[in-house]
């Protein structure tokens, strides 16, 4: 869902995983009765993300059978947000939504031009707001771990000793997750609040990417830029910019290191399906998991398919965890 091209380079996936997301994306086009010449691949993690520049539609293809269950839900979503005046990206009026082909799944965006990056500090008041809503009653609730344990269980690609890691690192911070949130706020979350989820257009900031929207702790829409701050370049400045528009600093919380700790487990099994569809991805992974298991909690992470370098980052901008 989100369209703003210039903040991540995408991987370049297999051959044969890229041809078969174009070829979902023409039957999805076909069925929509919009013009798909000159598609544009966005991203390409765990759905596919195109920008259709003929008509000003960004479409979100699912990557799979149980992403694409999402899909009616973030559809849900988005109807919601937009009949309360939310600033979000907003569906595409005049198109079914979603549309379903044989084997694939899309939903259809208005494309907004960016107008520059968004900041942490964007993000920030774009919370604020969403916080302040009260849920609809479709939402399900927060269930991050069992979300973690689902992907690496059905992951081709791992070892069996690092399966069993990351599998025992989820039962072990399941309970004192499940404990802490039981003392702090519930409400309307994002469920993946980065900055890559920030569009800024002609009208201002906005927000994208509903996958992980539920009812859940408010506190965890919090974590993401402070994980970044401690992982990603940029990072410190992004989540004091963070701080002082949301009104709050996370790091001051009692419960922070546990909930970072789980932040951080997100942010390496993000991959762990694609492991054996796209080898770009797999140096990265590696990285991330082997400093993670030994606690290098200030361990320099990187975009996934891309070779370190001095680029600077706010945060993690690629995930879809």
């Amino acid at each position: 869902m989100s369209v703003s091209v210039s903040v991540a380079a995408p991987v370049s996936p297999g051959a044969t995983l890229e041809s078969d997301a174009y070829t979902a994306l023409r039957a999805i086009a076909e069925a929509a009765g919009i013009d798909a010449d000159h598609a544009q691949l966005v991203k390409f993690y765990n759905n596919a993300t195109f920008l259709l520049p003929n008509a000003g539609v960004v479409a979100r293809v699912a990557g799979s059978p149980s992403l694409a269950a999402n899909v009616h839900k973030v559809v849900r979503v988005a109807t919601w947000l937009a009949d309360d005046g939310y600033p979000a990206v907003r569906l595409k009026q005049g198109l079914q939504n979603p549309v379903a082909v044989p084997g694939a799944l899309a939903s259809l965006w208005d494309y907004v031009p960016p107008v520059r990056q968004g900041t942490s500090a964007d993000l920030a008041r774009l919370l604020r707001r969403l916080h302040a809503m009260r849920p609809p009653d479709h939402l399900p609730r927060w269930d991050p771990v069992e979300d973690v344990r689902k992907r690496v269980r059905d992951a081709v690609g791992l070892t069996d000793d690092d399966r069993r890691f990351l599998l025992d690192e989820c039962d072990e911070l399941e309970p004192a997750v499940l404990a802490l949130s039981d003392d702090v706020p519930h409400g309307l979350i994002h469920g993946d609040a980065n900055v890559d989820n920030v569009i800024v257009g002609a009208d201002g900031p906005i927000l994208c990417d509903f996958d992980r929207i539920a009812v859940g702790p408010l506190v965890w829409d919090l974590i993401p830029v402070a994980t970044g701050s401690y992982h990603f370049e940029g990072g410190t400045a992004a989540q004091r910019e963070f701080a002082q528009a949301y009104g709050s600093d996370v790091r001051d919380w009692s419960g922070f290191p546990t909930f970072h700790r789980l932040r951080e487990l997100k942010v390496v099994s993000s991959v762990v399906s694609l492991l054996e569809a796209n080898p770009h991805v797999r140096p990265e992974f590696e990285h991330r998991l082997r400093t993670f298991r030994a606690g290098e909690t200030h361990a320099r992470w990187h975009r996934f398919g891309a070779a370190p370098s001095t680029t600077s980052t706010t945060e993690e901008q690629e995930l879809t965890a």
